[in-house]
């Protein structure tokens, strides 16, 4: 309901607002006085076409805002939730003209575009006229307006029908573009398979390059680290001179000495100390040199392993990590193109169940509208008769099955026999001179 609506230069109006009471309210006046004009203001607030020339003269925008209480809406709520919108028991929208031609929509303080603005009008006001439209002109409404009548089970199952169609359109939507994809990008997608198929087959590790080629200088520098850890060791622990066993001897001295002195006893320890860590690489070394072979078997691994992996970073980056990151991106792209998360078969077997599951949704819901168009039939035509209308006139709702699975919904609209006519006519197609047969 509308209960009040403020317009500020628009057309001939500088500003006026109207407050608006349950029942009924009747605007009266000469011609000219300007009673068109509100509903014409109240239209462009509703998403009408807009133009510069509604903007009062001398004024930079024209401003129309109403309020409205809302009560529980299906419809109204699904639109809302779509935009991101919060439906209250109140809507206000507002409506800006400017002098450049554009124009500014809110519902709620909230920016919107003029197709969500007339989505939500159209649910908010009828306007009855000789001229305008209204719902039940267009049979493309009539099938909401029969949903209405539904009760919470019939809402339970078109809720459930809308899930399992909207999983068939995604991933029917991914079946196309896998089928468009493998012809439009064959060269594309058979280049990252050969690529995909190159890499895969170096078996790359990370950071390998790092690590083989540190090996590959220790291999060919063998006799020169063989030759220095034996002189090493030499130097440290052998018969003719040895290092540690001098040092053991100092050691010795000092631990003799070092009760007179604290210093004494200080360079002892620390003599103690230099001996144990002389000891441990001592033995460390004579390790290593025992178990020092060359392997130039290794060697010649390493260098055809080098050579692959030179081969494959020189195409397709500078080091094997790089090749790694560019593997992930064209294996990413590779399934983009191909549908490759799930395989074609799958998702035509997939395709396939959800299309079976529908259909029988579909033929559920249309039982389940078929009942409640008879019942809504039932109740106009006593309304009707208790109208006292001569020659019992005649109301259907005609449901026409669409041959589509996409849109596996029956298609919809009122016929309506007033007089003696021998057939039912589409609601839209009546024309009496005046307004419209029925006013709802």
């Amino acid at each position: 309901m509308l209960l009040e609506i403020s317009i500020k230069n628009f057309a001939i109006i500088e500003a006026i607002s109207l407050n608006f009471e349950k029942g009924m309210t009747v605007l009266t006046g000469e011609t000219g006085a300007g009673k068109s004009i509100i509903i014409d203001a109240m239209n462009m607030m509703l998403g009408a076409r807009a133009t510069t020339d509604v903007i009062r003269h001398g004024a930079p925008k024209a401003e129309i805002e109403g309020l409205f209480s809302v009560e529980n809406s299906r419809l109204l709520q699904e639109i809302f939730d779509e935009q991101g919108l919060e439906l209250g028991d109140e809507i206000i929208i507002r409506r800006e003209i400017l002098q450049n031609g554009r124009s500014i929509s809110r519902v709620n303080g909230q920016m919107v575009n003029l197709s969500v603005l007339r989505a939500i009008g159209q649910h908010l006001v009828d306007i009855h006229g000789q001229h305008d439209q209204e719902e039940l002109m267009r049979p493309q409404l009539h099938i909401q307006m029969l949903d209405e009548f539904g009760d919470t089970a019939f809402w339970a199952l078109k809720e459930t029908y809308q899930t399992s169609f909207d999983a068939y359109r995604k991933m029917r939507k991914q079946v196309l573009e896998v089928k468009k994809n493998q012809q439009e990008h064959k060269a594309r997608i058979e280049m990252l398979e050969f690529q995909m198929a190159e890499i895969e087959a170096a078996n790359l590790q990370a950071g390998e390059d790092l690590v083989l080629n540190q090996e590959r200088e220790k291999l060919l520098n063998h006799k020169n680290i063989a030759d220095t850890l034996t002189n090493a060791y030499s130097m440290l622990d052998n018969e003719d001179f040895s290092s540690l066993a001098n040092v053991r001897s100092a050691m010795n001295d000092m631990e003799s000495v070092e009760e007179y002195d604290p210093e004494y006893r200080e360079i002892s320890s620390s003599l103690s100390e230099t001996y144990y860590v002389l000891e441990d690489i001592s033995k460390r070394l004579e390790a290593i040199i025992e178990d020092l072979d060359f392997d130039g078997n290794r060697l010649m691994q390493v260098e055809n392993r080098l050579d692959l992996l030179h081969t494959i970073t020189r195409k397709y980056g500078g080091t094997v990590d790089d090749v790694l990151l560019y593997f992930a991106k064209i294996t990413e792209e590779y399934n983009l193109l191909t549908g490759n998360n799930l395989s074609s078969e799958n998702m035509e077997a997939e395709l396939k169940k959800l299309e079976v599951n529908l259909v029988d949704l579909a033929g559920q819901l249309a039982s389940a509208r078929h009942d409640l168009a008879q019942q809504l039939e039932a109740e106009i035509k006593q309304e009707l008769q208790d109208l006292y209308m001569e020659k019992k006139p005649s109301f259907k709702f005609v449901l026409a099955r669409v041959n589509s699975v996409v849109r596996a919904m029956k298609r919809s609209s009122f016929t309506f026999q007033p007089t003696l006519a021998k057939t039912l006519n589409p609601w839209s197609r009546l024309h009496l001179v005046g307004n419209y047969p029925v006013s709802c």
